[in-house]
């Protein structure tokens, strides 16, 4: 056997080694809470009149794991709408803080109702996106999560030669520092290293950290302490080399606002339409928010460099291969039949222009009409239609733009009906909003009305 080999049969058996010292808690816990969420996901699904998304309650799902009972905290909502994303079997997902929708795929809410066994079509590029708005790390102001090097002493001072359970070992650390049983697992945001970490977690490395210096051992999920430990110095938690990459990162990032979106740019040709959408609508959500300017550059030249990819399809794409618009329900509710055929909703529905009770600020609703306005349209209708919306910043993309929000202010109001009146008021100031930064002192065409 010659030395290359021998190296490779240590490695494989150094792998297996470690494999069987893997400290029990985190992937167990999230497996539990996965599968919770996952059991109400398909509750919904096979619901009579279920539209696709689904849609759950941070606190509401409540589980048990080791002994330990708890609810799905909206961290890990959000942490499996993600996991959703990433894996192309969810096509978007939104939170407003209490709650997480997400919009499954077809094959996805097939296999949840159980009529077949379709495939979810992957992005071939992990969705490392933009930050998400509905990814924000979960803050709660009553739970602090020590760090590992703080869990040491507290640890060894709960272990013994004998021999004490694992998770007996965490409940009493936990209960010693008030950190509550019922939130032991629960991620909360670490502005340190820029990503959500819990009491487990923290538990766990200070574990592996005492376990590597020899002061205890883990046998199954018993923690025991060596006997020829006593009177030795700990030596201090140091974390990984790739936890001290991580932070550096983070740090960096954190303070100069960098986010590198030239990998991400890189690949957009690769990307399907879905994908290039979830991307352009988080970098608009960022420029149209004024308490994350410091992230406005990158996310203005990731929102143009997918404007340009746009536009590259539209040149290039021979008719048949544009992509048709599916049908879905329109924003607002149900409608009358002569207001869901209007065509000119489209573009404007698949860019997920809301407005109403369920819409977005005003805010984001105007950055997201100028970049409409000034900026290529991605080539998701037929040629005919896409002529009809005219070159970019163009007075037949303002006439088109303007007259669709006019039509549907007063289709609106022939209905007559309360409901709608918050929907009608945004559309108003949504048109004179494009009237006034567009088209006074540019434009001649006349400008739409509302009125009835």
């Amino acid at each position: 056997m010659n030395t290359k080999t021998r190296k490779a049969g240590k490695r494989k058996a150094a792998r297996k080694m470690a494999g069987k010292r893997a400290i029990p808690g985190d992937v167990s816990h999230w497996q539990v809470v996965r599968a919770r969420i996952q059991e109400e996901m398909t509750l919904q699904a096979v619901r009579r009149g279920f539209t696709g998304t689904v849609v759950i309650e941070s606190d509401k799902l409540e589980y048990s794991h080791g002994g330990d009972s708890g609810a799905v905290s909206q961290a890990e909502l959000e942490s499996f709408a993600a996991s959703m994303m990433e894996k192309g079997l969810a096509a978007a997902a939104t939170t407003d803080g209490k709650q997480v929708a997400i919009k499954l795929t077809d094959a996805t809410t097939a296999i949840l109702g159980g009529r077949k066994k379709a495939a979810p079509v992957k992005p071939k590029h992990r969705s490392a996106t933009l930050p998400l708005p509905w990814l924000v790390p979960q803050m709660d102001p009553e739970l602090v999560i020590p760090t590992p090097d703080k869990l040491l002493t507290p640890i060894l001072s709960n272990v013994t030669t004998a021999g004490d359970k694992f998770a007996d070992v965490r409940a009493k650390v936990a209960s010693a520092l008030s950190i509550p049983t019922k939130k032991i697992g629960t991620p909360v945001f670490n502005p340190v290293v820029q990503h959500n970490t819990s009491f487990t977690e923290s538990f766990a490395k200070a574990v592996g950290h005492l376990q590597k210096a020899g002061f205890i051992r883990v046998s199954g999920k018993m923690l025991l302490a060596t006997p020829d430990s006593d009177g030795k110095k700990v030596p201090p938690y140091k974390p990984s080399k790739a936890e001290r990459a991580k932070r550096r990162a983070s740090q960096t990032a954190r303070l100069s606002g960098a986010i590198n979106v030239k990998p991400l740019i890189k690949a957009l040709s690769d990307r399907d339409p879905y994908s290039l959408l979830s991307t352009w609508k988080n970098a608009i959500r960022i420029l149209g928010d004024k308490t994350r300017s410091h992230q406005h550059p990158p996310a203005q030249a990731m929102a143009d460099a997918i404007s340009k990819e746009w536009d590259r399809r539209a040149k290039s794409l021979a008719d048949d291969a544009y992509f048709r618009w599916p049908t879905t329900d329109v924003p607002g509710g149900r409608r009358k039949e002569h207001y869901r055929g209007l065509r000119e909703e489209g573009m404007l529905k698949y860019l997920e222009y809301r407005v109403g009770k369920e819409g977005q600020h005003s805010s984001y609703r105007h950055t997201l009409l100028s970049r409409i306005f000034e900026n290529a349209l991605p080539p998701v209708f037929d040629r005919l239609y896409m002529a009809e919306w005219g070159p970019n910043a163009s007075s037949i993309r303002l006439h088109k733009m303007a007259h669709c929000l006019a039509s549907f202010a007063k289709n609106f109001k022939y209905q007559d009906d309360e409901k709608y009146d918050e929907a009608i008021k945004h559309w108003e100031q949504d048109l004179e909003y494009l009237y006034e930064r567009y088209y006074v002192g540019k434009f001649g065409f006349g400008w739409p009305t509302t009125a009835i």
